[in-house]
């Protein structure tokens, strides 16, 4: 089956680093009917956040920045020159987080 694993380390208010592990299942690839190839592909990434607040803590702009590997995992013969490939993560996003009301959050 397929999983995703995500974890995340705070150094400070500005910056976090984070990495995930994702499982995408058994996939097998077929032709003329028949399988020719079975892969259980998987892929990890570590990623640096880094923000700033604004607004009273309920704005936050971020770039985001990292590297991956996608990995195949062929459980026979493959058909592919490379199983192993590596991957750039970058990207701006912007955190919106209201304040809560009488305690109650949105």
């Amino acid at each position: 089956g397929a999983y995703k694993l995500y974890l995340g380390y705070k150094f400070n208010h500005e910056a976090t680093l984070e990495g995930s592990l994702t499982g995408y299942g058994i996939y097998d690839i077929k032709n003329s009917g028949s399988t020719t190839e079975r892969l259980d592909p998987k892929s990890a990434a570590v990623c640096l956040n880094y923000g700033q607040d604004f607004w009273h803590n309920q704005i936050r702009p971020f770039v985001l920045a990292g590297v991956g590997l996608l990995w195949l995992d062929p459980q026979e013969s493959t058909l592919y020159d490379n199983t192993l490939f590596f991957s750039l993560h970058y990207g701006l996003g912007l955190l919106y987080t209201p304040h809560s009301f009488d305690g109650w959050g949105l």
